[in-house]
């Protein structure tokens, strides 16, 4: 496709000449509409929800209440999204219900796609139900990525998750664990621990028991996939604690007042 400036998304461009001093030389770069073109496309390949596709300027740390801990996980976010390289650690979001852990780690995923930078969201149930579903021939359903590859089938998807370069999984460790989900979350994360590919996670359980006296025992995330499935995204990202008022909550407040 051409936008009239370019010959098939590409323009001619002077450059200094790396042999002749004074002189010049021509190139073909990618014109802006094929690169505006790619990011439309890995957008929308992304699956980021549309609630949250508007990235860091809606995400207030302050609604409901100064909170110092999501001041900090924002420009944690926005620092993460800046300063990315390939295989570089990722993020755990760690907190209660509200405080916008997905919020902050779409916007993140948002900006790395808007850098060129294939990523894939997914809420960790909707992903095992999704596997399920090829189990099922009427239920199968298939996607294309940017490069045109067709995936329908368990292997297929879950090549593409651990393959993608930059993978969201949110709510990790909301499904009850079953040998079959403990096995899929062990090939996910374990496969992109392997290949050493950057993952961002949000999750509402606390990573390890934490007893107080008197205070009831909440269940882990270590509980819901495995001691050593926290390990290693514990060495695969940077954990960031969220602590605050819930926003869902303090929205319908803030309307029935």
């Amino acid at each position: 496709m051409s936008c009239g400036k370019c010959h098939g998304g590409f323009v001619i461009k002077q450059i200094p000449h790396e042999y002749k001093p004074g002189k010049t030389r021509e190139v073909a770069v990618r014109c802006e509409c094929s690169l505006a073109l790619r990011q439309a496309a890995l957008l929308k390949q992304s699956r980021i929800p549309e609630r949250y596709v508007h990235g860091f300027k809606e995400y207030d740390p302050n609604f409901g209440g100064a909170s110092l801990s999501l001041g900090l996980a924002k420009n944690a976010a926005i620092k993460f999204a800046e300063e990315y390289q390939p295989k570089c650690h990722g993020m755990l979001f760690v907190g209660p219900l509200g405080v916008g852990k997905t919020h902050l780690a779409c916007s993140a995923l948002r900006a790395l796609v808007d850098r060129g930078i294939p990523c894939l969201f997914y809420a960790y149930a909707d992903l095992l139900t999704e596997i399920k579903d090829t189990y099922n021939e009427q239920g199968a359903k298939y996607w294309t990525d940017t490069e045109g590859n067709r995936w329908e089938t368990e292997s297929q998807i879950l090549n593409h998750v651990v393959n993608v370069e930059v993978l969201l999984l949110d709510e990790l460790g909301k499904v009850k664990a079953s040998d079959w989900v403990l096995d899929k979350i062990r090939e996910i994360i374990g496969g992109r621990y392997d290949k050493q590919r950057t993952t961002i996670v949000t999750t509402n359980f606390l990573l390890d028991a934490k007893r107080q006296p008197g205070v009831p025992a909440q269940i882990t995330l270590q509980e819901k996939i495995g001691s050593d499935m926290v390990s290693r995204l514990r060495e695969m990202c940077r954990v960031v604690p969220m602590e605050g008022v819930d926003f869902r909550q303090a929205v319908k407040a803030v309307n029935f007042r």
